[in-house]
Parts: C-alpha cells; structure tokens; sequence
C-alpha cells in the first residue's frame, strides 16, 4: 500500500529503524515498523488497543482496517503483526533476481528499499500466513506485480507460512466489516464503564445471555429491561450484547445486514 511519511523513508531511516528493533518480536513484544503520528496519510487510519496482545494495533487505510477487525475476531488467530518488514535485504535480492527483475530501490537515491508485508499471522497450530492486500484497479500494474510475486516467493521458503492475496473490492465483505467494527468499539467501552468490576460483567452477560437465547424480542428491549432492573447506565446493555458477540457466548448474523436491535429477532442458533 501507498505510504505518506512524515520522517521520510530512506535506506539510511530504514537501518536506523532495524537497529531499534522495529519489526522485531511477537504479540505484546511486537515493535510496529510504521507508526500512526509519523505519516501524514491521506487515508483512514487507526490505533486499536487488542488486551489479547496487550499492545496497540497500528493499521493504515480501509483494507488493514478491516482485516484487523477480522482477524481479531478470529479464535484460531494467536498473534497480528501488522506492517511485517522483510528487512533481509540479502534475501530479497536474490529472490528479486531469481525471478527476473531488480530489487526493489528507493527511487531518488538507488538505495535498496525494505518491503513491508501488510500482515503475518500466527495461528494456534504454529502455523503462519503472510497477507497482501491489492486493489483491483492495480491489477495490471507490473511494479506492484514484482512486490507480490517476490512475497510469494520469500515466504514460499519459511515453513509453515503460507501467502494470501486479498483483494479489497472483492474479497472484503463490508457488511461484515461494518458490523465488526460495531462490535469491537461498542463492546471495549465496557471496560471503562465498570473498570475494575470483572464479576460484575459476567453476572451481567450470563443474564443477558439467558434472555437472548430465551426469547425472539429485540435486543433493545433485553437491554432496557436489564438496565431498568440494576440501575445500570443507558447503553450498557447493548454494549453487553456486543461484547457477547465479540467473546462469541452468542451468535449473530453479521455478514448478510447490519446488526439491527430494534428488530424482533429470528429463532436464535444458540451458543457457539
């Protein structure tokens, strides 16, 4: 993806960059290579804490947007690092010339440039998969080509990686997306609005949880009724609701439509 820095990328920022340690270590020790305040992006940006990892994500633009949400979300999904340098330069040059074509180099200097991977995630069976993510509109693009055919290539040589190319117009469903993000912004203020009152909330969500499944009314009205009857703050029964659906005690259809809580609910599937 296209970049915007502030603190210019250069060969000499990159070196200076790996000797920090960017790019190094995994979940909560994992240093990001970009940082939100550093770039002047012209696009969406986001930092998401994850208490999982106990670190903070860092993503640039709708697509990392969006896979970060899902792969949040996903049980089998372990660890997310976001922006992954492949910062063996030795490597990438002999991949660059094994398939074909030259290095990738900054343009105004010739100086050798350090690829960044959108995503590398680790899964609970210590497997790994390196993701691209690719407009449709740069399909045809013969430099962007070069890129994904020397990823393929170098992660092609890791074990247990594999490589996926996402296509953002066609493999990113943004009702899903949409919905997602619902989920994981509604569902995290919980934590500030009980701090410390973990019990609380599991008492909360097993009887949230036992009227949803019990009953076809709409999520707002469990909510009210939960509400009225602790004298809790208003909203903190749909913010049960969407933290149910984020730790999956729940189920709920987010990929067809938006997730309406007004709406009187079909039979629900029960618990996942």
């Amino acid at each position: 993806m296209s970049s915007y820095y502030r603190y210019k990328r250069s060969y000499d920022n990159d070196t200076k960059w790996i000797k920090e340690g960017r790019g190094q270590g995994e979940k909560e020790n994992y240093s990001c290579w970009r940082r939100v305040h550093e770039e002047n992006y012209p696009g969406q940006t986001l930092r998401f804490p994850n208490p999982c990892l106990g670190r903070i994500h860092q993503v640039f633009g709708t697509g990392q947007i969006a896979l970060l949400y899902e792969y949040m979300f996903d049980p089998h999904i372990v660890d997310i690092r976001e922006n992954y340098p492949l910062t063996d330069r030795d490597k990438i040059a002999e991949i660059s010339y094994l398939l074909g074509f030259k290095p990738p180099r900054y343009t105004q200097t010739n100086t050798e440039k350090i690829i960044l991977q959108d995503f590398l995630l680790t899964y609970d069976d210590s497997t790994y998969k390196a993701v691209s993510l690719r407009r449709e509109k740069s399909a045809n693009n013969a430099a962007n080509d070069h890129i994904y055919k020397l990823q393929e290539k170098y992660w092609s040589l890791r074990h247990n990686t594999s490589y996926e190319v996402v296509i953002i117009e066609k493999d990113i469903n943004q009702t899903r997306t949409s919905n997602l993000r619902h989920i994981y912004r509604t569902a995290t203020d919980i934590r500030y609005i009980l701090p410390e009152k973990d019990n609380d909330i599991n008492c909360l969500s097993d009887e949230f949880k036992k009227a949803f499944l019990g009953t076809l009314a709409p999520v707002a009205e469990i909510a009210r009724h939960l509400e009225h009857k602790y004298s809790l703050p208003a909203g903190l029964g749909v913010n049960i609701f969407f933290h149910l659906i984020k730790t999956k005690e729940i189920t709920c259809d987010i990929d067809n439509a938006p997730i309406n809580i007004l709406k009187k609910r079909q039979p629900p599937t029960g618990t996942t």
